[in-house]
């Protein structure tokens, strides 16, 4: 995860070499900034996720302000940064030593934080949404 202001909220994105669009959570968006798209997103598991569009947005990763276009969803719940934004940044990714390089300079990576451990839901996969039809109660019935 690395740590970035997005619309001044900092937020912990993840970084997905396996994603191959950016996703951003629509609660990080602010309207103005929400334009229509025509594309889909399918989750590793095959589970489609529903996209409201697309947005670009600013973010703030030490003394750089770096652009992010990406798919919104209301289905997500963190930013999670993929491979083409990776790629256009000139990203280095240095594992061994938990750290990302973009624009010359090194930024130290965390893992996630236990308090941003979520559930997902049983039935299609969701975070649990208010449109998933899926009550958690039954479920541990």
């Amino acid at each position: 995860y690395l740590q970035q202001c997005i619309n001044g909220r900092w937020v912990s994105a993840l970084m997905d070499s396996g994603c191959e669009f950016s996703l951003l959570p629509a609660w990080l968006i602010h309207k103005s900034q929400l334009q229509p798209t025509s594309r889909y997103v399918t989750a590793a598991n095959g589970t489609p996720v529903p996209v409201i569009g697309r947005a670009k947005v600013t973010a703030t990763v030490g003394q750089d302000r770096l652009e992010i276009e990406g798919l919104v969803s209301e289905d997500i719940t963190e930013p999670m940064i993929g491979i083409e934004w990776l790629g256009k940044n000139n990203a280095f990714w240095m594992f061994k030593r938990g750290a990302i390089k973009l624009r010359n300079r090194t930024y130290r990576l965390s893992e996630r934080k236990q308090r941003d451990v979520w559930v997902l839901c049983a039935c299609c996969g969701c975070n649990l949404s208010r449109r998933c039809s899926f009550r958690l109660f039954d479920y541990f019935r």
